[in-house]
């Protein structure tokens, strides 16, 4: 992961680069295994003090969307056919709120 946490006044800005790693999902037949590519994500928030203790943020979760491959798994009971990975049609977004102490 690489992050940083960028600050002027009373907002704060947090970037996160995230690396998912490429894997092989070994199956008994040859055929049915499946490789997928190490990929990365994108995080953001951006939050705003409003008093000394207090701050409200927002962000997005996976900004750009994405996902491994669609095809990328194989179910052993439907007979040899892979089936596409769900994905969301938008990011993930998230807000909260926080209190420092």
């Amino acid at each position: 992961m690489l992050s940083d946490n960028w600050t002027w006044n009373d907002f704060t800005l947090i970037p996160k680069l995230i690396r998912f790693g490429g894997f092989t999902s070994v199956q008994n037949l040859a055929s049915q295994t499946r490789s997928f590519n190490a990929k990365w994500i994108t995080d953001l928030e951006l939050s705003w003090r409003f008093a000394p203790q207090w701050s409200v943020a927002v962000g997005a979760n996976n900004l750009f969307n994405i996902y491994p491959s669609p095809a990328g798994i194989f179910k052993p009971y439907s007979n040899g056919r892979a089936f596409a990975l769900g994905r969301p049609s938008d990011p993930q977004r998230h807000a909260m709120i926080e209190a420092g102490f």
